[in-house]
């Protein structure tokens, strides 16, 4: 199963970027405030374990079963099974990696969410050019 993981590969691509998840930590979507111009939650995925956020993610091919444990496990940890149930999780979860699934492995990759319909947008790395950073949009919708 293919899935996204927090990348050194992905440190500081452009200006805005940050990372504050553990090296190679599985990612997942996250809530989008009313703060999100200020705050990049609209622009970042979230760490299963520190439930941290970082601006770009790397594809990665992952045992269906242990993605699952672990986006899982990080979910109960952060409290998150006492308010949504373990399969609505799992459906999220799955979604995102549906998502995915016709990315390369090594792939870096970026979100932007929109608060009012949670539109999820990836933006595949191109390169660099003349110095500054191309993103070729890839748009999937859940």
């Amino acid at each position: 199963m293919k899935v996204l993981i927090s990348s050194k590969k992905a440190m500081k691509i452009a200006k805005k970027d940050f990372c504050w998840t553990q090296e190679g930590e599985l990612l997942h979507l996250g809530m989008v405030c009313d703060n999100c111009d200020n705050c990049g939650c609209d622009r970042s995925f979230n760490g299963s374990k520190s439930m941290k956020a970082t601006t770009v993610a790397e594809v990665l091919d992952m045992d269906e079963n242990e993605a699952k444990k672990q986006y899982i496990n990080g979910m109960e940890d952060a409290g998150w099974t006492k308010i949504i149930k373990k399969e609505t999780l799992l459906m999220y979860f799955k979604d995102l990696c549906f998502s995915i699934k016709q990315m390369e492995i090594g792939k870096l990759v970026r979100v932007k969410s929109t608060q009012d319909s949670f539109s999820i947008f990836y933006n595949r790395l191109r390169g660099k050019q003349n110095g500054k950073n191309i993103f070729k949009s890839n748009y999937r919708k859940f």
